[in-house]
């Protein structure tokens, strides 16, 4: 089958946010950073959408079990890539900003993260 528009559309959109991150990181950009780490949420949509989509056809049509499971991995790649973008977005708050926002509720630098 051919290669469905979300999976390109999928990949164009990691992409981009790559990008955006590695420029956020490079100029210092906290808001940047921040608009990175909202702009995965429609990667993690489409990448749900489509595993909806290939199970359906993997359904309908034993033949396409195959070529669905590559279009799926190919798909979680993906998204995983988006989650390590948004890592580092995260990274990048924490180190110009102070802000810890991978996990909310341990403040900011210099708070204790401890837990004592």
């Amino acid at each position: 089958p051919p290669v469905p528009n979300e999976l390109l559309e999928l990949s164009e959109l990691v992409i981009n946010l790559l990008r955006r991150a590695l420029d956020a990181f490079a100029r210092g950009d906290v808001e940047m950073a921040r608009k990175v780490r909202v702009d995965d949420d429609p990667i993690d949509g489409i990448h749900r959408d489509l595993f909806f989509s290939m199970r359906e056809k993997m359904k309908q049509s034993p033949k396409l079990v195959e070529p669905a499971n590559s279009i799926l991995s190919i798909s979680s790649s993906l998204e995983r890539i988006a989650d390590h973008v948004t890592n580092i977005a995260e990274d990048v708050i924490y180190m110009v900003g102070g802000q810890i926002v991978r996990h909310p509720g341990h403040g900011s630098r210099g708070a204790s993260t401890s837990g004592r």
